[in-house]
């Protein structure tokens, strides 16, 4: 891999505070994570500067770059790229007038960055929603300010900075989308297969101090960036009102620092681990399986016809199914136990000290206790699981991806049951 020459890395080029392209650098969480990463490897990467979000997904598809720096995994993205674990987890907001705030999404003009993530997220769970593609957040706001569009989809911190630099104040973030973009380095399927090898294996070594170092240092630049403004007016106005401002805006950012770093760890929608922070735990927990020989189980479960739910009944009463089935399941566990959302209304349940015959029985309980349960519905809510257990040795993405088929089995042979998948099939009707 040392021998092989610069890799190329393309990046979003107007994404600050994330990452952008300024004064002939890579600038943001984004670029520190980048450099943290190719230099635990020791390998060499040139970045390939493109002008919007949209040129990057082309030079990533044509071969003109073989690695983007942060990237959310799509169905899409999949045919042509591979991607490592997300190492990031950001929140997605709706920018929208003050005026717009009782509105309904569905109904709603949204704009959004051309080729982001959120496009296809967007026409997805919301098809009456008329979607804009817009080149970059400054456009996205321009377009909300002129009323072309309701609502402007993007990253809280992203969006906030245009906001403060532009000194805009009639515009609220919502957080109705109820969601994070998970960035993830994403690598050329035409690539040497050892480079996204090297690359996961770089991720998993960065420490939570590393982490946290990143996060501080870019929330500080946001801070000092926006009390520049503060100052600028209230030395013309008033040294005390300047000092009055100073202090609600700093112990404001106090207050923000704290909730982003609990978005991180939390979803948004049910309260229990995201995606982000259950990779953490995944990587914690073989660990310590390796270490002490301990059994490790997981169970991967979703919600069967959750789609039907929504269509019929509306996304207020599938948030509700989704609320209450976290409430009850993470009565019935251990302290010992992790529960989260793995994404939409896909949920992973991991257990210390658990062979996969006492998980599947687990399961089991899980899936009856979701049966019996009153959602307010006029049919069952039900759910399907699959089931493995930890061999030693072997990656996370292996040992979760054989949970899935287990669950795609279940699915397979009429829903609503429990599939483990081992060398011998087991089954709980």
């Amino acid at each position: 891999m040392q021998n092989r020459g610069k890799v190329k890395v393309c990046v979003n080029p107007n994404w600050y505070p994330y990452e952008s392209f300024q004064n002939g650098g890579h600038v943001g969480m984004v670029a520190d994570y980048l450099r943290l990463i190719f230099g635990n490897l020791n390998i060499p990467f040139e970045v390939i500067p493109t002008k919007t979000w949209s040129d990057t997904i082309q030079f990533a598809k044509t071969g003109k770059c073989e690695v983007i720096a942060g990237a959310m995994q799509t169905i899409d993205r999949s045919s042509y790229l591979e991607f490592s674990h997300p190492y990031l987890s950001v929140p997605a907001v709706v920018a929208m007038k003050t005026e717009r705030d009782s509105q309904s999404l569905q109904s709603m003009t949204i704009g959004v960055v051309d080729k982001s993530a959120f496009h296809d997220i967007l026409r997805d769970r919301y098809p009456g929603m008329t979607i804009v593609p817009v080149r970059e957040n400054r456009e996205g706001i321009r377009m909300l300010l002129s009323g072309e569009i309701d609502g402007f989809v993007g990253a809280h911190t992203s969006i906030t900075h245009v906001l403060r630099s532009q000194q805009i104040e009639d515009v609220i973030l919502s957080d109705q989308l109820r969601d994070n973009w998970d960035l993830s380095v994403a690598v050329g399927q035409d690539s040497s297969p050892y480079l996204m090898n090297a690359i996961t294996k770089s991720i998993a070594s960065i420490s939570s101090e590393e982490h946290k170092n990143i996060y501080r240092r870019w929330a500080l630049v946001e801070h000092k960036h926006s009390v520049d403004y503060r100052l600028l007016w209230g030395i013309l106005a008033c040294v005390a009102v300047l000092a009055g401002i100073g202090l609600y805006r700093y112990l404001h950012m106090l207050s923000y620092n704290r909730m982003l770093q609990t978005i991180a760890e939390k979803d948004a929608l049910t309260g229990i681990l995201s995606r982000g922070k259950l990779r953490t735990e995944l990587e914690e927990f073989t660990a310590l399986a390796e270490r002490h020989n301990w059994k490790l189980s997981l169970i991967f479960f979703d919600i069967d016809n959750f789609k039907g739910i929504n269509d019929t009944y509306g996304h207020v009463k599938g948030d509700k199914v989704l609320i209450e089935l976290t409430e009850l399941v993470g009565g019935m566990s251990r302290k010992t136990d992790r529960f989260g959302r793995w994404g939409g209304e896909e949920f992973l349940f991991l257990m210390l000290e658990t062979d996969l015959k006492d998980a599947g029985v687990i399961a089991e309980k899980f899936r009856k206790a979701i049966e019996r349960y009153d959602f307010g519905l006029p049919e069952a809510v039900t759910s399907s699981f699959g089931v493995s257990q930890y061999s030693k040795g072997e990656s996370i993405e292996c040992w979760v991806g054989r949970a899935d088929s287990a669950l795609y089995r279940a699915k397979g042979e009429g829903k609503n049951c429990v599939r483990l998948n081992s060398n011998e099939k087991g089954r709980f009707n």
